[in-house]
């Protein structure tokens, strides 16, 4: 579990959960990035 402050690394393959609204900052290459976005989106959207 992340607390305020932690700085951490996601593997591929991750799933993360959210149990309090959240800030992060994502470090990426732009394409990556990208794809890493489209795919957050679809997921979220799924959920709704």
């Amino acid at each position: 579990m992340t607390e305020t402050g932690d700085l951490f690394y996601w593997p591929p393959g991750h799933t993360v959960k959210a149990n309090d609204n959240a800030e992060i900052i994502m470090f990426s290459p732009q394409d990556e990035h990208a794809a890493v976005i489209e795919h957050m989106l679809e997921k979220m959207s799924e959920s709704a």
